[in-house]
């Protein structure tokens, strides 16, 4: 079919009549910036075929993005196919969609989603969390601070105190390293510059997603040490508590 003018639906155009990828695109998560390709030769967008034929062992995170049972069976085959059970974390913010990919392939590994984070929260901090087995093999979650360059503040004490919340109950080294124990990966994003790449290090996680790859494998290269000091949980609540007393 012919590619209309606009199309609410991707499902209904062609694989083959698809738009190319755009030379100029902004860095959501650089404010700011636009990326220009200097290939110009080759815009089109791959499909996942080829993307796992061209990439057999790099690790890639697929995000489901719509409630759509062929689409997920799909997606699965082509997992097993190319045998990418153990390089594929596979999920959804909607804990729906999640609990189906499980049920298609347990295999697969999966990220939390929305609600089994707010859970997970909830069981770190009622001391129920080594009690209570876990699915999920990654903790996916954005790291608050970098919400500081939209809001034009330069340092942690001006952030609005919602974010300065979420990143007190969310960002925990401790959480952190009890879900390493248990073999989950902890993963970052979305950090681009050397400050969030420091944080991401003091936090001990396991991989940093980020739009400037040579960037952060500089920043590794480098061997900036950090500060292992162990957080102080009592600390940790009284400034929750601070903190929901300003909000309300």
């Amino acid at each position: 079919m012919a590619l209309p003018y606009a199309c609410p639906d991707v499902q209904q155009i062609d694989f083959q009549d698809l738009p190319p990828l755009k030379t100029n695109l902004t860095l959501d998560f650089d404010p700011g910036v636009t990326f220009e390709s200097k290939d110009q030769t080759d815009r089109r967008i791959p499909s996942l075929e080829q993307v796992f034929q061209t990439f057999p062992s790099v690790p890639i995170n697929i995000d489901i993005k719509d409630n759509d049972d062929r689409l997920i069976e799909h997606v699965s085959r082509l997992i097993n196919r190319y045998n990418r059970t153990q390089h594929t974390v596979w999920g959804h913010v909607n804990s729906k969609i999640s609990k189906k990919l499980y049920k298609q392939n347990p295999e697969v590994n999966r990220f939390f989603s929305m609600q089994r984070v707010a859970q997970l929260l909830f069981l770190y901090y009622s001391g129920l969390l080594p009690f209570v087995p876990i699915k999920e093999t990654h903790l996916e979650i954005f790291l608050p601070q970098i919400f500081k360059k939209y809001l034009k503040v330069t340092s942690v004490a001006s952030k609005p105190r919602l974010v300065q919340l979420v990143d007190f109950l969310l960002i925990r080294k401790s959480l952190f390293e009890h879900l390493q124990k248990r073999g989950i990966h902890v993963y970052l994003w979305v950090l681009n510059n050397e400050e969030e790449f420091e944080a991401a290090s003091k936090l001990g996680v396991n991989a940093i997603m980020t739009d400037y790859p040579t960037r952060l494998d500089q920043y590794l290269k480098s061997g900036t040490s950090v500060d292992t000091k162990p957080e102080d949980r009592e600390t940790i609540f009284s400034r929750t508590r601070r903190l929901l007393r300003k909000m309300l």
